[in-house]
């Protein structure tokens, strides 16, 4: 296998920091030596197996056995999947004082460290399941009801009742059993290691060998998060339960809200008011709901019909009211108010602008802009307003009303290709492509942010335009 020269160098620079170290090579690619620490030196075994250098080398400190932030065999976990840099580990000195660092942390206790959230990875895996669903894991009560998609290997949490006795494994459900071990001194790898953690160990066996727990979920807590895994009970009747790891997820508000951006905590009392949720519209309002935005009103009389569905984010029922395929799309983590029709007067969008804290308009339809800018102009207020050019060649969003002189011109192009006609009086159908009615929607969602935001002014207009 062809190895890039610069990962060599790289290796052969870590082999001779390693060697220095007192380090020696007792077969290829396994290097043992010890590291020193403040409490004395520690024996260190290094291995350079696959799949490295595009992961860091296998690292174990033979006197912690189990403890936190290992992997299964011993393994030492330095680099979480998201580490920063550039192959950190083979850059000089990094690896080393990796290492060091993670036994001082064990030596400590790991206080004041990152918790160690995935402690299913610790036993062996279920077969049958693969993720189970939960709500808020701190406050799930003591018996829950789970259902369960084979297809999808998929456990989800449907309630909560306590089995009066065992059942047929050809019910829908499954029993769930939740157990609190508190913040355990080191991850439970056995049912004898989960057992010393638990507060009522004969009671939980009996559980699992009367056939009335099917999962036992384990909540705990480490540096001060509350974490849970799962253990399928795959062999009731055993003495010894033989309990397989099963990864919990948990589908709460905040979680959802992890990846949403920095303005999310802020926006879930904010009213976005969407005009016209066609192509451009409907892409604006699942970015604003993706961002964090939980109120919105959609406003647009047309039916979702087959050849929207390219250049839509709902993707049907084809023949529903737009609005409706968006509220199908988004509810219930979403509020929305649907309103089917269309702005037609001063007084609705005087109205719009009243009961929402921002309005896009996203319709292209220079009647509806001009009716917002009246509004907006007699309550002082600002609106985004959207829209494509030349096929989707020029993209703008601009905070409305535009100031005097500072309308945008995109430049005479030539068009790309012939457009077609779907329905309607003579309406033609522009060859816009979908990535191009994607862009300018988020172009929009970026600008309506900002508007919502006290942390920075908005930007007045974006504009992109591209050349075929």
């Amino acid at each position: 296998m062809d190895v890039d020269p610069a990962f060599l160098a790289a290796h052969e620079d870590l082999v001779y920091e390693l060697e220095n170290l007192g380090f020696v090579e007792r077969e290829p690619g396994h290097w043992c030596g010890a590291l020193t620490t403040p409490t004395g030196d520690n024996d260190v075994e290094v291995r350079f197996e696959y799949p490295y250098p595009m992961r860091p080398p296998r690292v174990k400190v033979p006197a912690f056995e189990s403890t936190w932030h290992q992997e299964v065999d011993g393994a030492l976990c330095l680099w979480s999947e998201s580490s920063p840099g550039h192959f950190p580990w083979l850059e000089p000195g990094k690896l080393v004082a990796k290492v060091v660092e993670w036994i001082a942390n064990t030596e400590a206790g790991w206080a004041g460290g990152t918790a160690d959230l995935d402690l299913e990875r610790y036993w062996t895996q279920s077969t049958q399941y693969r993720l189970l669903i939960l709500p808020d894991i701190g406050t799930i009560p003591e018996w829950i009801r789970l259902g369960h998609d084979q297809n999808q290997k998929l456990l989800s949490y449907k309630g909560s009742d306590a089995p009066r006795h065992a059942k047929s494994r050809a019910t829908r459900h499954r029993n769930g059993y939740v157990v609190d071990i508190g913040e355990p001194p080191q991850p439970p790898r056995d049912w004898d290691g989960l057992a010393a953690c638990l507060p009522n160990p004969d009671e939980v066996l009996e559980l699992l060998q009367s056939r009335r727990v099917d999962v036992l979920v384990v909540r705990y807590s480490l540096a001060g998060e509350v974490g849970g895994f799962a253990l399928e009970n795959a062999a009731q009747g055993r003495l010894q339960p033989s309990l397989l790891g099963l990864p919990v997820a948990q589908d709460t508000e905040d979680v959802r809200l992890l990846r949403s951006g920095h303005l999310a905590s802020g926006l879930g009392d904010k009213t976005v008011a969407v005009v016209g949720v066609g192509s451009v519209g409907s892409f604006v309002a699942d970015g604003l709901a993706r961002a964090g935005v939980r109120k919105l009103i959609l406003i647009d009389d047309g039916r979702l019909r087959p050849g929207h569905l390219p250049r839509h984010a709902a993707r049907g029922p084809v023949g529903w009211r737009k609005v409706d395929a968006m509220a199908a799309m988004l509810e219930p983590e979403i509020a929305i108010n649907r309103v089917p029709t269309r702005v037609l007067d001063l007084d609705s969008a005087r109205n719009l602008l009243e009961v929402a804290d921002c309005v896009v308009d996203a319709t292209a339809n220079e009647v509806t802009t001009e009716l917002l800018r009246l509004a907006a102009a007699e309550q002082g207020k600002q609106f985004v307003c959207t829209y494509l050019e030349n096929d989707g060649q020029d993209l703008i969003a601009d905070v409305m009303p535009i100031e005097s002189g500072a309308a945008h011109k995109s430049p005479q192009r030539q068009p790309l290709a012939g457009a077609g006609v779907e329905s309607g009086c003579g309406d033609l159908v522009s060859p816009t492509a979908p990535y191009a009615v994607q862009e300018a929607a988020l172009m929009a969602v970026r600008v309506t942010l900002q508007l919502l935001s006290v942390e920075a002014p908005p930007a007045r207009r974006i504009v992109r335009e591209y050349s075929w």
